[in-house]
Parts: C-alpha cells; sequence; structure tokens
C-alpha cells in the first residue's frame, strides 16, 4: 500500500510540472541553486556533474560569487560548496582543471597552466582540451581547431580551417570530431589528419557526443536534428528530428542507450532512446532555454539548467536553478 502511494504521488508530481513527460522514464527530484523566488526569471544555462557522482556544477548566481560565478554543489543534497570566479568556458569532469579568458587554471593549486586556451571540450579523462582559435587567430595561423596537453599546456595537434560549431574527443583519446555546414569531421587528434568526413546534416552541426565505448556518436544541427553514428563503419544509423532549436551539446547516458538534450527557445528537456530513436521524455523546464544537460556516472539522475518564466502549462515557474530528475527504467 506505502508503495502505491508512493508511486500515485510521483504521478501527480510530474503531472505538475506540465509540458509533455513521460513519467515512466523521468520522475522531477529537486532544485538545486539559489534563486527559487516564485514567478522570478533567473539566467542560468549550464550545468556539469563531476565523474564522481558528488558535485554538480552551474552558472547563474552562487552564494558569494554573484551572478557571473560557477557554483559547485553537493550532489544531490544542493549544498553550496564552493563559488569560481566566471565566466567558465570548460570544466573537465574530475572538476580539477577549468578554461577562462585567462586561459587554463588547475583548480586544486590554483595555478595557470598555459594562456593557450580557450571555449572548448575536455577529454573523458582531462588529459587534453580541444578547442577552436578566435576568427583572426585562426586566419593567421591558417588552422583553427587546436589540441593542447592539459599537463603542461603543450600543443599536440592544429587542424581544420572551415566554421566550427561543435567538438567532442573520442573516449579513446585517438580521436577529434568537428561540427561544420552538413558534415562531421573526423580528426586524428595527435597528427590532424583527417580520418573521416560523415555528411547528410544540410544544416551546421551545432553539438556532438560520443558514445561512452566510443562505437557511435550523436550529433544535432542547429535546427534539432540529431543523428546517430557507428564510428568504426562510418555510417548513419538513425536519425531523429527532437525539435530543438539552438540545441545543447547531445549527452550519452554512462550505458549508452539515452542521449539527452536541451533546447531553445522553449526550455524543453528531451530523452532519446539511442537504439531505436524515439524520444522517450519531453518536459518544458523553462521559458529561456535548456543550455545544456548532464547524466550522472551511476545513471540515476539526469540534471539540467532552468531559468524559470512562464511555461507552456501555464504555469510560472522560479528560475535560476538546477532540475534534477531521477530515470526510472
Amino acid at each position: 500500500m506505502g508503495r502505491m502511494i508512493r508511486i500515485i504521488a510521483g504521478l501527480l508530481l510530474l503531472a505538475s510540472l506540465g509540458g509533455g513527460q513521460t513519467p515512466e522514464v523521468l520522475q522531477f527530484g529537486r532544485k538545486i541553486g539559489a534563486d527559487w523566488t516564485a514567478g522570478s526569471a533567473r539566467w542560468m544555462n549550464f550545468v556539469a556533474i563531476s565523474a564522481d557522482g558528488k558535485m554538480v556544477a552551474s552558472n547563474g548566481r552562487v552564494p558569494g560569487g554573484g551572478d557571473e560565478a560557477v557554483g559547485l554543489w553537493s550532489f544531490p543534497d544542493g549544498q553550496c560548496l564552493r563559488a569560481i570566479p566566471g565566466p567558465v568556458w570548460a570544466l573537465s569532469r574530475d572538476f580539477r582543471l577549468m578554461v577562462t579568458p585567462q586561459g587554463l587554471t588547475d583548480l586544486a593549486s590554483g595555478n595557470l597552466v598555459t594562456r593557450e586556451a580557450g571555449p572548448g571540450v575536455f577529454s573523458a579523462d582531462g588529459r587534453y582540451l580541444v578547442y577552436v582559435l578566435p576568427k583572426e587567430e585562426a586566419t593567421a595561423a591558417k588552422a583553427n581547431i587546436r589540441v593542447i596537453r592539459t599537463s603542461d599546456g603543450a600543443r599536440v595537434s592544429q587542424f581544420g580551417t572551415r566554421y566550427t560549431a561543435g567538438l567532442a574527443i573520442d573516449p579513446a583519446n585517438r580521436m577529434v570530431a568537428s561540427g561544420h555546414w552538413d558534415n562531421v569531421t573526423l580528426w586524428d587528434l595527435r597528427t590532424g589528419e583527417r580520418l573521416a568526413l560523415l555528411t547528410g546534416f544540410a544544416r551546421y552541426v551545432e553539438g556532438i557526443a560520443f558514445r561512452p565505448d566510443g562505437r557511435s556518436l550523436a550529433a544535432i544541427t542547429d535546427d534539432g536534428h540529431l543523428q546517430i553514428w557507428d564510428v568504426a563503419g562510418r555510417r548513419k544509423l538513425r536519425a531523429v528530428d527532437v525539435g530543438a532549436y539552438q540545441p545543447s551539446t547531445p549527452v550519452y547516458s554512462p550505458d549508452g542507450a539515452l542521449v539527452a538534450i536541451g533546447g531553445y527557445p522553449d526550455g524543453t528537456l528531451y530523452v532519446v532512446a539511442a537504439e531505436s530513436g524515439a524520444i522517450v521524455a519531453k518536459i518544458q523546464i523553462s521559458m529561456f532555454g535548456c543550455g545544456s544537460v548532464a547524466f550522472s556516472p551511476d545513471g540515476r539522475y539526469l540534471a539540467a539548467p532552468s531559468n524559470g518564466g512562464l511555461l507552456n502549462s501555464g504555469r510560472t515557474d522560479s528560475g535560476g536553478s538546477i532540475r534534477v530528475f531521477r530515470l526510472n527504467r
């Protein structure tokens, strides 16, 4: 009887959130953040969960850090641990390294590793950073994608000349995937040699993610068309229109079964079954966009940022907080 009451209560809570979500997959858990005032709209467009699952990071208002800081919160209970002066352009999965306008910094020591860094992505193990050079620097260098080693800031490789909108490093640190108009290009991380061209997107590829085992990759265009590709076979497995304009970078669940995406302009969170391409969950969590999403390393939780505002359901929701959902599978 007690179990039935808990199930009914969970379904009622989900129904109150609105937005067409699927209770079988997502169950709302809690908010984490500083601004929970009813009816407020506070900016937050970034979340990440640490590799050990003990911390979650976000931008937005942070106690002791103001509006430009990045906050580190305990996870999943949500106690504020630290405010890092922002903006932060990239954060390694172990939360040890960050990239700011000043360069690549080791958070543990506070030491600047190198000023030669920019907005980009870290490898899963934090050993490498890949980023895109500013246009004027790229023109002078005749290449716009750069890979550096994070231990000492040494440049590993530099390649590519086209406008680049998305980047990812495969789990084995062998390849870099870059997103461009109508294609994803695969490069050798160490030599910069072009390995393959995955074509047929018909739009700019805004975000790319490798499956945790490296066997496939998910790539999404600026108008919300998601494609799943077999990496070794260089072939498209499936395509899904999730309808997320200006989407966040897709993220695989730890077991590779799900792909999560946040969308603009209406702040909808999407979860797609990687094998079938079915949209298994869809929930609006913000009026102004959902800039990133993150799975916990144990696969039990999915976190996304909310800016709040008036939702399509007619409910006014508070913003500036991380929304944490439990995955029911």
